[in-house]
């Protein structure tokens, strides 16, 4: 048989409400004595008690659920997010809802609909929110609490990284090697490759024709012609890639000692191979931790925050600094 609050004011001889007062945490309960305080803990003890979710929801007026939307389960940038998000959000007594867009705009609505079918507290969205859709705008009039996490997003608050003065350092410092050509190899267009080709040409720096990563097989390729035209120096926008050309290089046994430059976006040993020259610091546990503090404050004064937004800066880093980037935890992917 469920244990209820009733049972325990009964056990202890108090009140009911008093009970619910102290199991909720709320501000009367400061003037509870510390002995009773402990009665209603062995009891609770005791008898096996578990709150109703309901109820809590019901009695705080939240469900002490935080959605989340990323883009891919599998992705390890995304995994990443998602592990120090549950972390903090764990931290807080609250739970996680979590929500797979799979790149589609199709699904990211449904995933809109479903996180407000089971009306949760607020959302950390990874993904860009398209803003001609009914949900968009229902969000926006609601001034319901949304928080977008390493993305721009013009009418909720947000937290990104700012990877121009990195780039800028970065370029400079290839030229005191004697760079005349960098060869791109990016994700899509993104915000580092974008902000790389701009600025190569004012640095006096070639460009050499860029590569699209979109998937396993276009990596393989790149593999194969950079292991035959061996250049000198290499950018990626994504670590991962970085790794698996270094795992290539070793696997075919030549002698190629090329600089390789990436975006260090996941805490991993690429950094302890000689052949990457540096990296530029992605600012990853910020964008979780600035992110719920941005929730926090729509979470508190709902419908009448106004929209904040963070910019991290951050760090071009040459090898010898390598000691300076943050590691939190290494995690093994499957890199070939």
């Amino acid at each position: 048989m469920k244990v209820t609050i009733k049972d325990i004011a009964r056990h202890v001889h108090v009140s009911k409400t008093l009970v619910s007062l102290y199991l909720n945490n709320h501000p009367l309960s400061a003037k509870i004595s510390p002995k009773t305080k402990a009665r209603i803990d062995d009891a609770v003890r005791d008898l096996g008690y578990r709150p109703s979710f309901a109820a809590r929801a019901l009695a705080k007026g939240r469900t002490g659920t935080i959605g989340m939307i990323i883009a891919a389960i599998r992705d390890p940038f995304s995994y990443y997010l998602v592990d120090l998000a549950m972390k903090e959000i764990n931290e807080r007594d609250s739970q996680l809802l979590l929500m797979v867009t799979n790149t589609s705009e199709e699904a990211l609505v449904r995933c809109l609909e479903r996180l407000l079918e089971n009306q949760v507290d607020g959302v950390l969205s990874t993904v860009s929110l398209p803003v001609d859709t009914p949900q968009y705008k229902e969000l926006k009039e609601r001034h319901f609490p949304l928080v977008s996490i390493n993305h721009e997003q013009p009418d909720f608050s947000c937290v990104y990284n700012d990877f121009a003065p990195a780039v800028e350092e970065f370029l400079a410092y290839i030229k005191t090697l004697g760079a005349e050509t960098l060869h791109l190899y990016s994700y899509g267009n993104n915000t580092t490759a974008q902000l790389l080709r701009k600025s190569a040409r004012e640095h006096g720096l070639k460009l050499a024709r860029t590569l699209s990563l979109a998937n396993e097989a276009d990596l393989e390729d790149i593999c194969k012609s950079v292991l035959k035209n061996r250049p000198q120096f290499l950018f990626f926008t994504n670590c991962r890639a970085a790794r698996v050309l270094v795992n290539e290089i070793h696997r075919a046994g030549i002698d190629y000692q090329p600089e390789i430059f990436t975006v260090y976006t996941l805490p991993s040993d690429i950094i302890d191979d000689p052949r990457i020259a540096g990296a530029i610091q992605y600012n990853f546990k910020p964008l979780v931790t600035n992110g719920l503090e941005l929730l926090d404050h729509q979470l508190k004064a709902p419908g009448k925050a106004e929209r904040e937004e963070i910019v991290l800066s951050t760090r071009f880093l040459r090898r010898d600094q390598f000691g300076e980037l943050e590691t939190l935890g290494r995690y093994n992917y499957r890199t070939s």
